[in-house]
This record gives C-alpha cells, sequence and structure tokens, in this order.
C-alpha cells in the first residue's frame, strides 16, 4: 500500500514538474538556473512518466484489488503525456 502512495506522489511531481517546464517556456523565463534544472532534470522525468504509465497500466490489468489505484496513476500519467504533446504543438 505504501508503494502506491509514492508512486501516485511521483507521478503528481513529475506533472507539476512539466506544468512549470510549460509555465517557464510560456512567459519567456530566461534564467541560467532554471535552464541547468530543465536540462538535467527533463529526460529522467520523461521516462519516469512512460515507465509509471506502463506500470499502472500492466497493474490495472493484473491486479484483482486495487485497480481505481492503478487507474488513477495511468490516468495522471496521461496528463503528463498529453501535457508534452501539447507543449509540443504549441511552440
Amino acid at each position: 500500500m505504501k508503494y502506491l502512495k509514492i508512486i501516485i506522489t511521483v507521478s503528481l511531481l513529475c506533472l507539476l514538474y512539466l506544468i512549470g517546464l510549460g509555465a517557464v517556456s510560456y512567459f519567456n523565463l530566461d534564467l541560467v538556473i532554471i535552464g541547468v534544472f530543465a536540462e538535467l532534470l527533463t529526460i529522467p522525468v520523461v521516462l519516469t512518466v512512460l515507465i509509471l504509465f506502463g506500470f499502472g497500466l500492466v497493474k490495472f490489468f493484473i491486479s484483482k484489488d486495487k485497480k481505481k489505484q492503478f487507474l488513477s496513476i495511468s490516468l495522471i500519467n496521461v496528463l503528463s503525456i498529453a501535457w508534452m504533446v501539447f507543449m509540443t504543438l504549441a511552440e
């Protein structure tokens, strides 16, 4: 049960990071420290989102209980993926 909370928290943090990255891009904030963190964190965050999305889907179909939690993990990660696509197309 505890690992579900950790996975949901990580998924939400990834979504918040991507929303923040979109806000930085939208408002044209050109600070060096933001650029450094963006370069360091973007690829690991994207990989984490994809891995957790796959994990959530697999566990959703395999698990007999806790289907809602695994579905919420997948939906949070779908939102993250949709946000990444939106940011890419908006540029």
